[in-house]
């Protein structure tokens, strides 16, 4: 797989390969505006005969990601304590609490700020940025040193689930960057997603991971 760099560097090393994905979106976004004016009389018409149809019909609500506002809002007077086994996982002094710490961890590895998804891989990830997650969870919860490695593997998942999420249902859904960038998660700021996009597209990239699916049992 990539070697673990920031997703400048990577791209850095791959200017050329960028500028080539670059050119080929357009011409591909050239496209897709003719197709979509020569359909645009045709769906207009299609619209205004299903307007009737759709009118009184519901959406299903779907749940989403929790944000834990109220946990982030904690001060440090109200941070809670964290049992752990001999393992350093936690175990109490709640269920709840235990629930609580998980679902918190799963919003900081959703958060561009403290764990942007710029980078290849978590190795790459800077230990500053990781000691200041470190930090910014003891604020809100009291968890000893000997829970520090079970904190970041939790981290760590949750942030290689949510970027394949991303990829699934932002990058690989859409033909183009343009559209792409139109469907853009308002959690990410659009120079990352930028970033993520062209990392997506690298030949080298979709053949290393072509190549480690192959190999997985």
């Amino acid at each position: 797989m990539c070697p673990p760099l920031s997703m400048d560097d990577f791209l850095g090393n791959v200017e050329s390969d960028n500028e080539e994905i670059m050119m080929n979106e357009e011409v591909e976004q050239n496209e897709i505006e003719q197709n979509d004016e020569d359909k645009n009389h045709h769906n207009e018409v299609e619209e205004e005969n299903n307007d009737d149809i759709t009118k009184g019909t519901s959406k299903k609500r779907t749940r989403g990601q929790t944000s834990c506002k109220n946990i982030h809002a904690r001060s440090f007077e109200e941070r809670e304590e964290v049992i752990l086994n001999d393992d350093g996982q936690p175990i109490g002094p709640r269920e709840k609490t235990v629930k609580d710490l998980s679902l918190f961890l799963g919003t900081m590895a959703r958060n561009s700020t403290f764990c942007p998804l710029t980078y290849t891989n978590w190795k790459a990830m800077p230990s500053d940025l990781k000691e200041h997650m470190w930090k910014y969870i003891n604020a809100k919860f009291n968890v000893p040193d000997e829970g520090k490695k079970w904190v970041e593997s939790t981290i760590q998942d949750a942030w290689r689930r949510y970027k394949c999420k991303i990829k699934r249902l932002h990058f690989e859904k859409f033909a183009n960057m343009t559209e792409r960038l139109k469907h853009r998660p308002a959690t990410i700021p659009e120079s990352h997603f930028k970033k993520l996009c062209l990392y997506w597209s690298n030949e080298n990239v979709k053949s290393q991971l072509k190549d480690h699916l192959t190999l997985k049992p």
